[in-house]
């Protein structure tokens, strides 16, 4: 079992039946191959305007994938949301897909949809959310987008950051005044 909570691709979301399916600790933001993308925007457009939830959520995770204007369907999205679960969920994957990109905007959504997603966690999925946004919090975010990263290396960046902030704010110890060199 990942530490981290599964990684959910959009396919595997559009084919569940209704949001309670889905894992509200599932990191939903992993890079998409562009051809996986598109053969799954074909399929959900070809199956109509009736769309389940779990398919728009598939729906936003692949447009965002192809760069593609998602914001539009992510509020529908949010607004169809059958209840209090779903929108945990809507705003967890916004955000997801926000950090995924290195992008500031996404930290607020992760902490709204942290937020939603409490009374609905079990106890293993409430500190897998915990310890993940913990982690994601040391990720260096700022206002332009970089392409999107797998969760593995969003951790590890934010580790490393972690670690560098760390070493940057303890003491340090001045040099005496009379320090000889010890080689010479």
């Amino acid at each position: 079992m990942d530490p981290h909570g599964p990684i959910v691709d959009p396919a595997r979301a559009a084919a569940q039946a209704q949001a309670a399916d889905l894992p509200l600790d599932g990191w939903y933001a992993e890079p998409v191959p562009a051809g996986e993308a598109r053969a799954l925007l074909r399929r959900l457009g070809a199956a109509g305007p009736g769309l389940a939830w779990p398919a728009r959520l598939a729906e936003v995770i692949a447009r965002a994938a192809l760069e593609r204007p998602w914001e539009a369907a992510w509020m529908n999205l949010r607004a169809l949301a059958p209840d209090g679960r779903a929108a945990a969920l809507a705003e967890l994957v916004r955000g997801q897909l926000l950090v995924a990109r290195r992008l500031r905007a996404g930290r607020a959504h992760l902490e709204v949809g942290f937020r939603l997603a409490v009374p609905h966690l079990d106890a293993r999925g409430y500190l897998v959310l915990l310890r993940r946004h913990a982690r994601l919090a040391a990720l260096p975010l700022s206002e332009a987008p970089r392409p999107p990263a797998p969760l593995a290396a969003l951790l590890a960046e934010a580790g490393v950051a972690a670690r560098l902030a760390a070493a940057a704010s303890r003491p340090r110890v001045p040099a005496p005044p009379d320090r000889c060199d010890t080689v010479g």
